[in-house]
C-alpha cells in the first residue's frame, strides 16, 4: 500500500485564472487525502522560428522572473492553506513535463485549470493531453465559481467502458463525504429504456454501491439527437452537482490509451469541476488490485 505521508498533488500552474482556481480548489482534496501539493510550472522554450528572435538575456531574465513569481505563489499558498507546498520549475512541453513529474513523485492526483474555447485549442489542449497520458486522475476546473465538492457526484457509464475503477472511487467518496452518486447514461438505440444493456449496467453498479451504504439515484434518457455530452452536462447541472467522474481513456487497438470524444467535450466544456479517472493497470508502483479499490490512496 502507498504510505500516506508521502502522498502528493500535483497542481499545475501558468499564473492564468484557471491555473489559480485550481490551486485554490486543490486544499481541500489535499486536505483530505492528507498530501502535499507540488505546484509544477513549465516554461515552454521558443520554437526554432521564435529564437531567432529571442535573445539570451530575455530567456535568462523572464526565467528568473517566473521562478521568482513561482517562489512567492508556494509562499502564499502555504499561508492559505496550512498544508505542505513544493513548487517545480520545468522546461519543454507542458504535458509532456507534467506527466513525466507525475511519474517520477508518484503523484496521486493531478489538478488542473481548463482554458482554451475555440476547437482547435480544445483538442490539441495540455489538458487532454495529460489527461491521455497521466499515471493517475485527474482534476479539471474551470473556474472559481464551482468548487470541488463531493456531496453530489454525476457518474456517466456506457457500454464501452468497465466500470470498477468508477464504482471504486463512487464507493470511497460516497462513504467519506455521505456523497449521492448520480449514476446517468443516454440510449444509443431505439429499444425501451429499461429493458437495454446500459439499463442492466446502471442497476448493477446501483446495486454494488447499496452494499456500501452509498445514496444513489439513476437517469436514463432515451435516445436522442441532442449529443450524449450535452445531455450529461445539463442533467449535472440541474442536480447542483459538485462533480462528474469520467473514466475517460479507452484502450485503441493497438493497446494504446485516448480520450473519447464524449470525454473530450465533458471535460473541456462542463463548468462543473471533472474527475478524470484512469485504467488501474497505468497506475505507477503498485498492484492493480490496489489502483482499482483504492484510487487516490484514500484508505
Amino acid at each position: 500500500m502507498t504510505d500516506r505521508k508521502k502522498i502528493k498533488i500535483i497542481v499545475s500552474i501558468d499564473f492564468n485564472d484557471e491555473s489559480m482556481a485550481a490551486l485554490k480548489q486543490s486544499y481541500r482534496v489535499a486536505k483530505f487525502l492528507k498530501a502535499e501539493i507540488v505546484l509544477v510550472h513549465v516554461f515552454e522554450l521558443p520554437d526554432f522560428l521564435e529564437s531567432l528572435f529571442t535573445k539570451n538575456e530575455d530567456l535568462v531574465r523572464i526565467t528568473a522572473e517566473t521562478v521568482l513569481k513561482l517562489n512567492d505563489l508556494v509562499t502564499r499558498a502555504k499561508q492559505e492553506s496550512d498544508l505542505e507546498v513544493t513548487s517545480r520549475f520545468e522546461t519543454g512541453k507542458a504535458y509532456i513535463r507534467i506527466v513525466e513529474v507525475a511519474k517520477e513523485i508518484n503523484a496521486r492526483l493531478i489538478i488542473m485549470g481548463r482554458s482554451g474555447t475555440d476547437a482547435t485549442k480544445r483538442l490539441g489542449s495540455n489538458t487532454i493531453h495529460v489527461v491521455g497520458n497521466a499515471p493517475c486522475p485527474v482534476i479539471t476546473v474551470k473556474d472559481f465559481n464551482h468548487k470541488i465538492d463531493f456531496k453530489n457526484i454525476i457518474l456517466p457509464l456506457d457500454l464501452s467502458k468497465k466500470t470498477a475503477e468508477q464504482t471504486a472511487m463512487a464507493v470511497a467518496l460516497g462513504k467519506h463525504f455521505g456523497s449521492t452518486i448520480h449514476i446517468v447514461s443516454v440510449l444509443t438505440g431505439g429499444i425501451f429504456l429499461y429493458r437495454s444493456r446500459i439499463y442492466t449496467k446502471m442497476l448493477r453498479v446501483e446495486r454494488e454501491l447499496a452494499k456500501q451504504n452509498v445514496i444513489t439515484k439513476l437517469k436514463l434518457y432515451p435516445k436522442s439527437a441532442i449529443p450524449a455530452y450535452e445531455l450529461i452536462m445539463k442533467y449535472s447541472e440541474e442536480e447542483n452537482a459538485d462533480l462528474i467522474m469520467l473514466l475517460a481513456r479507452q484502450e485503441s487497438s493497438v493497446n494504446e490509451h485516448y480520450v473519447g470524444a464524449t470525454a473530450q467535450h465533458i471535460i473541456n466544456e462542463s463548468i462543473i469541476p471533472v474527475l478524470s479517472l484512469i485504467p488501474a493497470e497505468r497506475h505507477s508502483g503498485e498492484s492493480p488490485f490496489e489502483s482499482v479499490w483504492n484510487p487516490l490512496g484514500v484508505y
